[in-house]
């Protein structure tokens, strides 16, 4: 009979942890998460990506992430620059697909000016760079620069060389193998 208390207890407190633990996830969370943090004259840099990630997609994030937090710290304080990170896969995030053209991880960089988006670059040439972190940082900050300056975004660097794993197979979310340059029409 203490035995079956025993059992019984511990059910209990199972079952409570994981409502607790719920409970916990949900609180902090926005109310809607589909939604950039953008400014309202300035420009936004978002990381787009898949619920699954391989390696390179998490060092794509955290280079864009390293390259605008480096180059622009006095801009995101002042709400003209603003980093994003969002899973286009969500729910609610098709306008973002569309809008943007996206296949796999990408860096986006989008201008605005009173509110409104008035230009964006899908910076697909990331999947390029990955390899030359120093290379990736620059082209990162140069177009995000040159998109707050209101210059033409150009996703295309002038001075990198293309990388030999180029080719590399990217896993996407159903754990199918995907080569990049294919999805770029390489």
């Amino acid at each position: 009979m203490r035995g079956k208390n025993v059992l019984t207890a511990a059910l209990l407190l199972f079952v409570a942890a994981s409502v607790v633990t719920l409970i916990a996830k949900n609180v902090g969370t926005t109310a809607d998460a589909t939604e950039l943090d953008t400014p309202r004259d300035g420009v936004a840099v978002t990381f787009f990506h898949r619920k699954e990630r391989c390696d390179s997609c998490r060092k794509i994030e955290a280079y864009a992430h390293e390259a605008v937090d480096s180059q622009f710290k006095q801009e995101l304080t002042e709400g003209t620059v603003c980093w994003n990170v969002m899973d286009y896969e969500e729910p609610g995030c098709e306008t973002y697909v569309e809008k943007y053209g996206l296949i796999t991880s990408t860096v986006v960089v989008a201008r605005y000016v009173d509110g409104e988006e008035v230009s964006a670059q899908n910076l697909m040439k990331v999947w390029d760079l990955r390899s030359d972190k120093a290379a990736f940082l620059k082209f990162i900050a140069d177009q995000t620069s040159a998109a707050m300056a209101g210059d033409s975004v150009n996703p295309e660097p002038d001075d990198t060389e293309e990388t030999d794993d180029e080719t590399e197979e990217h896993v996407d979310g159903d754990g199918v193998g995907v080569d990049i340059s294919e999805l770029l029409g390489e």
